[in-house]
């Protein structure tokens, strides 16, 4: 009798067993997995490693340099006291052209996935002095401050120009060559 429960007993627990591995669940299981992507704040700036102006003698004068302007002659009547009785006066046909301004001059390019509020910050600063010795060119760069601009994304094509104008005043340039020292400092900030 012994052999018959333990027969029976592994009988059943192999039927019981079979039947709880080959039978469809009671009820349907669902989950649902929340997915997210953390995109980092990504910023491409494309600039100059300098810029250098050169004016052209048209730009700044009306004038021909390297021949001389004769426009009368001089009657000197008294050697004791040497005066020019008539006056010099041909340069006056020469105008100067103390400002010249440059203006949509493409300086930067930025573009890339802004911050939080999907912007970028974007601005060029003007500091410094443009001289050589005494000699002083005066320079506003425009626009200031910082602007604010929809991120364009990572495609180059569609990158944010950053225009510029640049206005030179002249007025205190009294020798010729490189003026130095003026930087311009270009930030771009995802917001």
């Amino acid at each position: 009798m012994k052999k018959n429960f333990f027969a029976a007993a592994l009988a059943l627990s192999t039927a019981t067993l079979a039947s709880a591995l080959l039978s469809a669940p009671a009820k349907a299981q669902t989950a649902t997995v929340p997915i997210t992507v953390e995109v980092p704040d990504i910023i491409y700036l494309e600039t100059y490693t300098d810029l250098n102006f050169t004016p052209t003698i048209g730009d700044l004068s009306t004038g021909t340099p390297g021949s001389p302007i004769q426009t009368e002659a001089g009657t000197v009547s008294d050697f004791t006291t040497p005066v020019v009785n008539n006056a010099l006066n041909g340069g006056g046909a020469i105008t100067f052209n103390s400002n010249k301004t440059l203006t949509g001059l493409i300086v930067y390019k930025v573009w890339g996935i802004g911050g939080p509020n999907g912007n970028i910050a974007h601005e060029a600063a003007y500091s410094g002095a443009l001289t050589k010795g005494a000699s002083t060119i005066d320079l506003t760069v425009t626009p200031a401050g910082v602007q604010s601009t929809p991120a364009p994304g990572l495609d180059y094509a569609n990158a944010i120009e950053g225009t510029l104008d640049f206005d030179f005043d002249f007025t205190g340039v009294t020798e010729s060559g490189s003026h130095a020292g003026g930087t311009l400092t270009i930030t771009a900030t995802a917001e």
